[in-house]
């Protein structure tokens, strides 16, 4: 993945939380919130790791994609799409894979459903944001 497509994606976040009118320091609070709802230090966005996702394209972890996802009301799978990461765009995959054990099954498929999602933070009604019992506004 080049520099560029990562700063696009760090562009796309700071769209989502801009059109939410959200500053740095609300997607923070709000993710140590999350992180504290999960016992998982892991959702917590520090103010500098989001700077460096925002601005220096650096990739977040898929727990801090959860916590944008929750925060910013974009659907994960759309988020996860800004960093590569395909959700299928209407084709079904099946994958065949070798199993070991129990024995008498040769093989076993595995069929991929895609799951529609929106394109532009602002384009459409959010969905619900998230219910952490304190108000992001």
């Amino acid at each position: 993945m080049t520099s560029s497509f990562r700063l696009e994606a760090g562009q796309k976040v700071r769209h989502a939380r801009e059109c939410l009118g959200l500053t740095m320091r609300e997607v923070e609070e709000a993710s140590v919130r999350i992180a504290e709802e999960h016992h998982n230090t892991g959702f917590a966005i520090p103010l500098s790791r989001l700077s460096d996702i925002e601005l220096k394209g650096i990739v977040p972890s898929i727990h801090r994609c959860y916590s944008l996802s929750e925060i910013c009301r974009v659907k994960m799978n759309e988020i996860l799409s800004w960093y590569g990461v395909p959700s299928g765009k209407g084709k079904q995959l099946t994958l065949t894979f070798e199993t070991q054990a129990p024995p008498g099954l040769a093989t076993e498929e595995i069929h991929i459903v895609p799951q529609p999602h929106r394109i532009g933070a602002c384009d459409t009604q959010p969905r619900a944001g998230p219910q952490l019992g304190v108000s992001l506004f």
